[in-house]
């Protein structure tokens, strides 16, 4: 079992869903009682008066019970090899920094932009 940490609002008791600024998420377990208490930049859940910190076991029933299907096993794959195929190209070019980037991200927008095109004149077919 894996212990896990959770915010709960004392005066409701129920478990605060923390939202992350800087990696634009919510959470809701940690790893440790201090980063539960230290998850928001402006210190809210330091407040020990109106924030507990409960320990949690994470008891898992059974792992993976909504596997991937064969068809997206093999657009995974195939997405995989176009990313490398594009870092290959990126190296080949000398591209690092910013330009590395601008070019991966445009490439990116190129095979989106490709990819809905063909969906939209194959719906039309």
């Amino acid at each position: 079992m894996k212990e896990k940490f959770v915010l709960v609002e004392r005066a409701t008791g129920k478990i605060v869903d923390v939202y992350m600024n800087v990696m634009a998420h919510h959470q809701t377990f940690f790893d440790s009682a201090d980063e539960a208490r230290s998850s928001n930049c402006n210190g809210i859940y330091k407040d020990r008066t109106k924030f507990a910190v409960r320990k949690v076991e994470m008891n898992a029933v059974e792992d993976d019970v909504d596997p991937p299907t064969e068809q997206e096993k093999e657009a995974a794959r195939q997405r995989g090899l176009r990313e490398a195929a594009l870092d290959k190209e990126a190296d080949e070019l000398g591209l690092v920094g910013e330009d590395r980037v601008n070019f991966l991200v445009k490439k990116y927008l190129d095979d989106f932009i490709l990819g809905e095109l063909k969906e939209r004149i194959g719906k039309q077919i």
